[in-house]
């Protein structure tokens, strides 16, 4: 247990620590050995889950920078693949701490690039009750420590000309 608070207070002071190979097998490891010991401990499964989910997150990143359209699709579709690993970290975590908006605000990633609309929609309603302070404050909380993060735009016009979803998908490859 005291090595997880060593790792997290590593991780809480240098975010991208865990960048090293090495390091993220000695921090994966303890993860699951925390989960193994505790089973319930929602902490270490949401910890663990967010490290698969940064990996996701910076494939996805790797995947809007194609530009060719078809080997986008191509790589796009084995994202959901990758977004699945850390699912089952989170939706336990989720199970644990219904009201813990970090675990909420993943699971809403994850859902949305796995394309499970109707799970999605769930954690959205459930993000959309979350305060602003609360939402503002997850923000700033997954900016500090992910891996990476982006936003991205067009204007009303692009929306206009062809449509939400091509210019969603546009704006991503930006």
């Amino acid at each position: 247990m005291e090595n997880i608070r060593i790792i997290e207070k590593e991780i809480d002071s240098n975010p991208k620590a865990t960048n090293n190979e090495e390091k993220l097998k000695e921090v994966i490891a303890c993860y699951e050995k925390a989960i193994e010991i505790d089973p319930n401990m929602a902490e270490a499964l949401g910890n663990l889950g967010r490290i698969y989910y940064n990996t996701a997150v910076d494939e996805l990143q790797k995947v809007n920078e194609i530009k060719d359209d078809k080997k986008y699709k191509v790589e796009k579709a084995k994202l959901k693949a990758i977004f699945e690993k850390p699912k089952p970290y989170f939706e336990r975590a989720y199970k644990l701490e219904p009201e813990n908006g970090s675990f909420i605000t993943a699971l809403r990633g994850i859902y949305y690039n796995t394309d499970d609309n109707a799970k999605y929609n769930e954690m959205d309603e459930k993000f959309k009750k979350l305060s602003e302070k609360k939402r503002d404050y997850l923000a700033l909380e997954i900016k500090s420590k992910s891996l990476a993060w982006a936003v991205a735009s067009c204007s009303s016009e692009e929306i206009y000309q062809i449509n939400i979803l091509q210019a969603s998908l546009l704006a991503m490859k930006r």
